[in-house]
């Protein structure tokens, strides 16, 4: 948008115009706050009693549209100082900022055009462009805008450097965020607390406590936001999340119910710590979702009923993902028509059943035997347009094996395509087992050739299951070409393929094989005994 902006500023801007090149391919803004937006610049128009608003009065409308995170209708505005005369560097500042919520893109055009319009830019802008960069994880873009800050001859502050790290973070990319912390201390550009929990975000949980170290050597306080980026990255290390919330009761440092919440995720391994911080306080959204989410992993479904009827006695209204840590308990002890209940209950309440949902209740009736309703609820979800990931749709096929059907497993391998899901070795291990399941040893076969075309790496399972397929083909020449092609592929063959080529062989009378292969599965079984 603001590309064309500058080459005519004449150009329609309307609400309703997709063609603006405006963010392609963001979400609308939300009808509420863009009408108060709209209304406000209506109101500003009518007591100026002109058609069109001030600078001033304009460059207000366009902030209030940034405080409303609408970033379109603010450049929509912005497009109208264009036309109504010569921009200047608030009116930039006050567009990129606007942008920062919602679309990188557009900050680092503005950027561009008020190059083109000779205004020199200060930290305040290119920091605002480097957060709107770093909320999109865009960091190599952030980085890169430190040439231009520096050939303007400006220094980089906190603010901006801090913008920077957060970018890095966002981007998972922890060697560049802690370089530009370095690059902080080394330039004179003060650090503070907020320099390094953002570094601590984008590192593993051992180097994020060597940057507390380093806070507190630099006698600076973490912060309770400090703790609680810590405690997420300490996820899975419940003795250092637990240190680490002694450490925040020594310094008098009070919790609240996100450090909470992260605190009883990062003890999802331990349930039993992460259930004794749940009942600290009284139960939330975010910590009854937490404990739910620690239950689920060590398949405490029946603490997990429980604790739902506990914070539901006590009015807590759970989300999407509470209920799906629910199902997910209740998948993983093979209780599928609690997980199946759970999923009708939110569609009665009006949530929005995600993915999430839906896999948890079809694994649930995938290990339950219950085939036919995984196949329903798969089919279910397409109707409610959602888009199936892969693990979906692994449990779908490892539910069809069931079904002894290769109807069945061929019309939702078919469907599956048409969701262009981006298959990996699980689905298609699924997929070759539902069909040697089903009797089918070319539908076998033929699916670990498109593995193949599709640079997928096949494993031990892959071919086992394609040479029991062909097993029970009685394809003997087949199953022994995919023994060869595994050992070509330095994959060692188990004891239940080698049994299957034997058993092959030996049904079609092919007997000169037999021994070679009786030699080969028996120095298996010595190096299986020497490990």
């Amino acid at each position: 948008m603001v590309t064309l902006l500058c080459r005519r500023p004449d150009a329609g801007y309307g609400s309703g115009s997709s063609s603006s090149g405006c963010g392609a391919g963001d979400s609308e803004p939300s009808a509420e706050p863009l009408a108060q937006c709209i209304g406000i610049t209506q109101e500003v128009r009518w007591r100026s009693g002109q058609q069109c608003c001030s600078e001033n009065s304009l460059g207000v409308c366009m902030k209030l549209c940034g405080q409303a995170r609408q970033w379109p209708h603010a450049l929509q505005l912005f497009a109208e100082l264009m036309a109504a005369g010569q921009p200047d560097v608030v009116s930039f500042s006050t567009a990129v900022s606007a942008c920062e919520k919602g679309s990188w893109e557009s900050a680092i055009n503005l950027l561009d055009c008020m190059d083109r319009h000779q205004l020199l830019g200060d930290t305040v802008i290119y920091a605002a462009c480097c957060a709107a960069c770093g909320a999109a994880s865009a960091w190599t873009q952030a980085l890169q805008l430190l040439r231009p800050l520096r050939q303007a001859t400006l220094r980089p502050n906190t603010i901006l450097m801090n913008a920077l790290i957060s970018a890095c973070g966002n981007g998972q990319r922890w060697e560049e965020a802690v370089a530009v912390l370095r690059e902080m201390n080394e330039t004179s550009v003060p650090t503070s607390a907020v320099s390094y929990t953002a570094a601590m975000a984008a590192c593993d949980w051992r180097r994020a406590l060597e940057l507390l170290e380093e806070l507190r050597l630099k006698q600076m306080f973490p912060t309770v936001v400090t703790y609680g980026t810590l405690l997420n990255v300490c996820r899975g290390h419940w003795e250092v999340a637990l240190q680490l919330l002694r450490d925040m009761h020594r310094q008098k440092i009070g919790m609240n119910i996100i450090v909470l919440g992260a605190a009883i995720t990062a003890c999802e391994a331990k349930w039993e710590a992460a259930l004794q911080l749940f009942g600290a306080e009284s139960p939330t959204v975010v910590t009854s979702a937490s404990l739910l989410n620690a239950l689920a992993q060590d398949s405490q479904w029946e603490l997990a009923l429980a604790i739902t009827r506990q914070v539901q006695e006590q009015k807590v209204d759970l989300n999407v993902i509470a209920c799906s840590a629910v199902m997910s308990a209740c998948e993983k002890g093979q209780q599928w028509s609690l997980a199946l209940g759970f999923l009708r209950l939110m569609q009665d309440k009006k949530m929005e059943v995600n993915v999430v949902a839906y896999s948890a209740a079809t694994s649930a009736c995938e290990k339950c035997k219950h085939w036919e309703n995984a196949v329903a609820l798969f089919y279910e979800l397409l109707e409610h347009q959602l888009t199936p990931d892969v693990i979906v749709c692994s449990a779908t096929i490892s539910a069809a094996e069931r079904s002894s059907s290769w109807d069945v497993l061929e019309r939702l391998l078919s469907d599956i395509k048409h969701c262009k899901v981006q298959p990996n070795v699980v689905l298609f291990n699924a997929a070759i087992s539902a069909a040697e399941k089903a009797g089918y040893w070319q539908g076998a076969t033929d699916l670990l050739a498109e593995m193949m075309q599709g640079s997928i790496e096949a494993t031990s399972i892959t071919y086992s299951a394609a040479i029991l397929a062909c097993s029970a083909g009685e394809q003997w020449q087949v199953a022994l070409g995919l023994l060869e092609q595994e050992k070509e592929g330095r994959l060692v063959p188990n004891w239940v393929t080698y049994a299957s080529a034997i058993s092959t062989c030996e049904n079609r009378l092919k007997h000169k094989q037999v021994p070679g292969l009786l030699m080969e599965l028996q120095d298996l079984v010595l190096e299986t005994e020497k490990l």
